[in-house]
C-alpha cells in the first residue's frame, strides 16, 4: 500500500508540473498578437494604416524590417498597443510584428505600399481549407464597379473578371501562391501571398509546441497509470501467494506445495519415557501404572541419559512415541 500511495503522489506531481509547463509555454508563445485594422496587405501611397498589438504581457512595441522601432505607437490598454502611420510611403513596405519586454514575438505580416494605381485586396491571415475567398482588384483612379481585371497566380493567368472581383470556392492547398491582378490601361498590382491551412491546422506555428507538450502530458499519464496498475497486480499476487501458503486449523495441509512442510511437522515426534512403578497395597499380578516423562527429542534417551541405569529400584524403561494432534495436544501414538 505504501508503494501504491507513492506512485499516486508521483503521478500527481508529474501532471501538475507538465500542466504548469504547458500553461507557461502557451502564455509565452501568445504574449503578443498582431492584427491589421485595415484588413489589407496592400496600400496606396499616402494612405493611412494602423495595426494593434494585443497580448498578455506589458511594454509591447511595434517593429518592422530590421528591428526598426515604429514611433507612432501608444497604449490604449494595459496590454494593447496601437501603432499608426498617417501617410504611408513606399519605404514603409516591409514585415511588421510586435514584441513584449521579454523579447517574445507575435506573428508577422507583410505590408506593401505602392506608388502605382492598382492594388490587390486579399485576406490578411491564412484561411482554412474549404472556405470561400474573395479577391478584389482595385483602381486608385476610379470607383466604378464595372472594372475588367485579369488575375494571376504565380505569374500565370487564372481568370478574367468583368467586375474586378473573383471568388475561390472551397479553397484547398493547391490554391496557395503569389497572386496579383492587372487592369487594362491601368497597371498591375504588387504580389501578395495567399495561404491555406488544412482542416484542424492552427494558424500559429507556435501552437505546435503546445500540442507537443499536450501529447507529452498524456503520454506520461498513460505510462504512470500502466506502472501503477502493474504494481497493484504485483502486490495482489504476493498477498494471494502468501495467503495460499498459510494452513488453516481444519486443514493442516491444504496445498500440495505445503506437503513436505506438513510431513516435516508430523515427523517431529516427541518420545516419552514410560516407566513402570509397582503399586502399593496391590498384588504383583496387577497391571502397573504408567508415568510419562516427556523428552522433547526425535530420538529416545539412552539408559545413561535417563538416569535409570544401574538403578536397583527401576526396571527396564519403555519408550513410546507421543505426537501432537491438530489441536496441539499430546497423545500417545498407537502401536503397530
Amino acid at each position: 500500500m505504501e508503494a501504491t500511495a507513492l506512485c499516486s503522489r508521483l503521478l500527481t506531481c508529474v501532471i501538475i508540473l507538465l500542466g504548469a509547463h504547458i500553461q507557461k509555454s502557451s502564455l509565452q508563445n501568445y504574449d503578443a498578437a498582431l492584427l491589421i485594422v485595415t484588413e489589407r496587405l496592400q496600400l496606396f501611397e499616402y494612405e493611412p494604416f494602423s495595426f494593434l498589438c494585443e497580448g498578455l504581457g506589458s511594454a509591447l512595441r511595434g517593429l518592422r524590417n530590421n528591428n526598426e522601432l515604429i514611433q507612432g505607437c501608444y497604449n490604449i490598454a494595459s496590454s494593447t498597443l496601437n501603432c499608426s502611420i498617417q501617410q504611408a510611403y513606399d519605404s514603409d513596405s516591409g514585415v511588421y510584428w510586435c514584441e513584449d519586454e521579454k523579447g517574445e514575438k507575435s506573428n508577422s505580416v507583410n505590408i506593401t505600399v505602392t506608388a502605382g494605381s492598382v492594388i490587390l485586396e486579399s485576406p490578411v491571415l491564412p484561411v482554412m481549407e474549404g472556405e470561400s475567398v474573395t479577391l478584389s482588384c482595385r483602381n486608385k483612379t476610379t470607383t466604378s464597379s464595372i472594372l475588367s481585371a485579369d488575375f494571376y497566380k504565380d505569374g500565370r493567368l487564372i481568370r478574367t473578371s468583368s467586375t474586378g472581383i473573383i471568388t475561390i470556392e472551397k479553397c484547398s492547398k493547391s490554391d496557395e501562391g503569389l497572386y496579383k491582378c492587372s487592369i487594362p490601361d491601368g497597371g498591375e498590382s504588387p504580389e501578395s501571398r495567399f495561404a491555406v491551412l488544412r482542416s484542424g491546422v492552427l494558424l500559429n506555428e507556435d501552437m505546435r509546441s503546445f500540442l507537443h507538450a499536450s501529447v507529452l502530458l498524456w503520454t506520461a499519464i498513460i505510462i504512470f497509470m500502466l506502472v501503477l496498475a502493474l504494481l497493484l497486480l504485483g502486490v495482489h499476487h504476493i498477498k494471494h501467494r502468501d495467503s495460499s501458503k498459510t494452513p488453516t486449523a481444519d486443514s493442516p495441509c491444504p496445498a500440495e506445495d505445503n506437503q513436505y512442510a506438513c510431513e516435516e511437522d508430523q515427523s517431529d515426534v516427541t518420545y516419552a519415557l514410560v516407566a513402570t512403578k509397582p503399586r502399593h497395597h496391590r498384588d504383583a499380578a496387577d497391571n502397573p501404572s504408567l508415568s510419562i516423562e516427556t523428552n522433547h527429542s526425535r530420538n529416545p534417551q539412552t539408559e545413561a541419559e535417563s538416569g535409570f541405569k544401574n538403578s536397583p529400584s527401576a526396571e527396564d524403561p519403555l519408550y513410546a512415541p507421543v505426537m501432537k494432534d491438530s489441536f496441539g495436544k499430546l497423545r500417545v501414538a498407537p502401536s503397530d
